[in-house]
This record gives C-alpha cells, structure tokens and sequence, in this order.
C-alpha cells in the first residue's frame, strides 16, 4: 500500500480505533443440543455473501447459548470478518434481526466513535486490503487470521464527515454498477429465450414460412417410411410428415470403456467427453484423453462427419453435439451414445437442432426430478416423434438459423465483454474511496468554507481523552454496585 496519505487522514493498526474485536468461540464450546430451529443465526464465512449476510434458517442456535455464551452475539453496526478461506470477506450486521450469533470463522468488530461501520464494513472489500490480509494470514492447511494479526493490520482513517461522504459515495455508485449488471443478466436471459424461440420456429415450419411460399413446387418430401401421429407435433406444415427418429437413423451404439492400459499422454485417439461438448452443439478436445486402439477398433468405434453425441446419464443428461471431421479422428466415451443419421432424409444439423429445442430436450429428459440418477437409452431416443421438412426445406432452415443465432452470438459476446468490466469495477470504486480519490476530501471542503477541520489523529486524540475520562466513573459504579 502508498505510504502516502490524503490530508487528514492518519494510518493506525486497527485495533485503536476500534471499540472490540472479539473472535468467534471455539467448536468446543458449543454441544450439539446449542443447535436448534428457528434460533438466531449462526454467522460462519459461507454466511458473507457479497458484502451481505445471508442466514441460513437451518443453522441457528437456541436462546440457552445465547445466555451462555452472550460476549459472542452481534449486534447492528457491528461488522463481521471471516477470518479462514477467502480473506477480507466482511459484512455489516444489519438491523434485519436483533441478534446474530459469531460462528467459530469468524471474528467481529465493534466500531469505535471514530469510524463510520459501513466505512469498515467497504474497507475490507477494497482488493489492496484483502491482498495484505491474504500475505499476513497463517496456516500451512487453511490460511486463517487470529485476532491479534487482525488488530494489528494497518487501517486508513479519514476524519469522521469524510468517512460518511466516502459510505455514501460507494453505496451509489455500487448501486449504479448493481443496475448495469441486473440488465446484462436480463439480456442474457432474453438471449437464452430467444434462441430458444428460434429453434422452435424452426422446427415448427414458422421460420421457412415465406420460403414455402416461393418455392412450392420444390419441397416434395422425400419418402421415409410410414408417417406416424404425435399429440406432441400436431401443427406442422402440409408438406412435412411426422416419422420416428429410428426411421431416419443408419446405426447406433454406445461409447466404448477402454482398460486403463489403453490410455496414453502422448500419441493415440482423442476420446470426447460430456465435459468436451459445449451447451451450442460444439466439441473442443483440447485435454481429452487419449487411448491407443487397433486399425479394428478405429473402424469399429471412430466417429465419422454428421455424428450425432448425446449424453445418455448424470447431470448434464440430454446435452447434445455434432461430430464433424475437422476435428480429427475421434472415439466417444461411455457416457455417450452416436447416432449416424440417413443423411439423404435428414440432414445431421437439423437432426442436432431438433434434440436442442425446448421439446427436443422435454423428449430427453431435461428438467424432470428423479430419485436415482437419470439416464436415456438408445432405444427411447430412437422412439421420439421428429419433424421432418423436404431435405432441401431443411438446409433453408439451417441458414436462416445459422444468420439468427449469429446475431445472438455479437450481442452475446459484447454482453460478455461488458460484464467482465463491470464485474472490475466495484474493486476499482473501493480503490479509489481508500485512497482518498472518490470523493473532496475534509480538509478540501474546510479550506473552501473557510473553516477548521478535525484531523483524523486529532479526533483519535479527542476520543482517547473521552474514554480515559469515563473510565474511572465506569470503575467507580461498578464498585458501588458491587458493595450492594
């Protein structure tokens, strides 16, 4: 951190400038029967959320603890630190509830007259103090803070007023960047509906409705087998027909396992994984694994252009790709199962884009509870109701996807690229209010108006003076109370 300060301003270790720190008591003294429903809430590091605190209703304690072990429960303005894990993870006690109990994590502080809480409360938020309580932190397992490394951490204090311009300054401007980022999530929201709304255009014939139109005597259907009724796609266009997936599939099969000693770092076939397919239908093998296979099982497994991969189990059952052979040569892994398609009926992109649409994924079971691990089978997939357009229809259809969801791509990117900045800039506003630069400083605004102003050392000076005062008469009542 600058040695240099803004006027004014003094830099003192922590503790004199507070009224308490108290850690959280150790597990020993809390028994199994302190933990209760509905009590006040236990406050652990996983409890700071943001800068918030966030109960958790099934993790409180009863009132007996609350009696027992009173110096450990907050209070509002106080301002809790975690002190294991992630470092400088702090939060102002809220007068949402009463009482908060201090879990064993964490420590509190009770500000003194000379600092603002919700000052504090920022000043643990600022990256240039939580990279100091990262480097003072002990522990080889888990890094944690001890209360006496806390006190003694160097603390900037502006006078008083500028304190509370500074807490108000923050608040707004963090307001400001909270809408920016509400409206970035927004759109990426209507980004998701609208590609959704686009794959359901598509393979309800409302996309090519207009092509239809001017290319009627052309979109004949090409013979597939016998039609078959479906509740689930009863409004399709005159020129397409309904069929079972099986009728447009050549062959299927599920990945292979591989004996460990089939693995290798260097050489051999890359093998793709759920965890190398992306949510779009895209594969990148990056860092799969490799496995060394025989001319035999290179025919028998590799994957060849207009593959379809579908994820047949675990939680990202129904996720989707489309092999294509500029990838190189490929084998799937266990988890998934290939479908190769009759490319002269259907074309593999539209058959990728009908098992991505909102129905597409209803028919895999996405979004439906289950007790044991879902999973979907070769055989239930081959079962699906598809919509199948003229082969030609189908590649018009592609196109004017491919323009749409090229679109969504720009503005996705540049939504990316604006979060990413806005996700920057709360460090850089608490970087700047320490280091004096959001807002006039106290001795500015003095010399403007022509008046005096209270240094931070001379308000310290003024309340050390004030507590020495008191203390004897706090001692005197103390004894009085005693010999009665």
């Amino acid at each position: 951190m600058s040695d240099e300060l803004p006027e004014g301003w003094a830099r003192i270790p922590l503790v004199e400038a507070v009224a308490l720190l108290q850690n959280g008591p150790f597990g020993s003294l809390l028994h199994r029967s302190d933990y209760v429903s509905g009590g006040v809430p236990l406050i652990n590091p996983a409890n700071i959320v943001q800068g918030r605190l966030v109960a958790d209703p099934d993790i409180t304690v009863g009132r007996g603890i609350i009696k027992r072990l009173a110096s450990y429960v907050m209070r509002p303005s106080d301002v809790v630190v975690g002190r294991r894990g992630e470092m400088g993870r702090a939060a102002l006690v809220t007068d949402e509830r009463d009482e908060w109990f201090c879990g064993t994590g964490c420590a509190f502080i009770r500000p003194g007259e000379a600092i603002d809480a919700g000052y504090l409360a920022s000043w643990f938020g600022s990256p240039e103090v939580r990279a100091n309580l990262e480097h003072v932190a002990v522990g080889a397992t888990m890094k944690n803070l001890s209360t006496k490394i806390l006190g003694g951490v160097e603390f900037s204090l502006p006078p008083l007023p500028e304190q509370h311009r500074i807490v108000e300054r923050v608040e707004a401007l963090l307001a400001e960047v909270n809408k920016a980022t509400d409206r970035l999530d927004r759109v990426k929201e209507i980004l998701k509906r609208f590609r959704q709304s686009v794959l359901a255009a598509a393979c309800s014939g409302k996309l090519t409705e207009a092509w239809r139109s001017e290319n009627s005597g052309d979109t004949t259907a090409v013979g597939v087998g016998e039609s078959v009724e479906d509740d689930l796609l009863t409004e399709l266009p005159s020129e397409w027909t309904t069929v079972r997936l099986e009728s447009l599939v050549l062959d299927s099969f599920y990945g292979p396992r591989f004996s460990s000693e089939q693995y290798t770092e260097t050489g051999g076939v890359p093998t793709v994984r759920t965890s190398d397919m992306d949510f779009r239908g895209r594969i990148k093998l990056g860092d799969a694994p490799r496995v060394k296979v025989t001319p035999t099982e290179m025919k028998k497994f590799g994957l060849v252009d207009g593959d379809l991969l579908v994820t047949r189990t675990g939680a990202t059952i129904g996720k989707c790709c489309l092999y294509t052979a500029d990838l190189g040569p490929a084998i799937p892994s266990a988890y998934l199962i290939r479908f190769r398609l009759r490319t002269a009926m259907v074309l593999p992109e539209f058959g990728l884009l009908f098992l991505q649409s909102q129905l597409g994924q209803r028919l895999l079971g996405i979004g439906q509870t289950a007790v044991a691990q879902p999973n979907v089978n070769a055989r239930t997939i081959r079962a699906f109701p598809f919509p199948l357009p003229p082969i030609k229809e189908q590649g018009e259809i592609m196109r004017a996807v491919g323009s749409l969801l090229a679109v969504a791509d720009v503005v996705e990117a540049r939504v990316t690229a604006a979060t990413s900045r806005a996700d920057k800039v709360p460090q850089a506003i608490l970087s700047k209010a320490f280091r004096g630069e959001l807002v006039p400083t106290e001795a500015e605004f003095a010399r403007a108006e022509g008046r005096e102003f209270e240094s931070a050392e001379e308000m310290l000076e003024r309340v050390r003076e004030a507590n020495e005062k008191a203390a004897p008469t706090r001692s005197r009542r103390t004894v009085a109370r005693r010999k009665k």
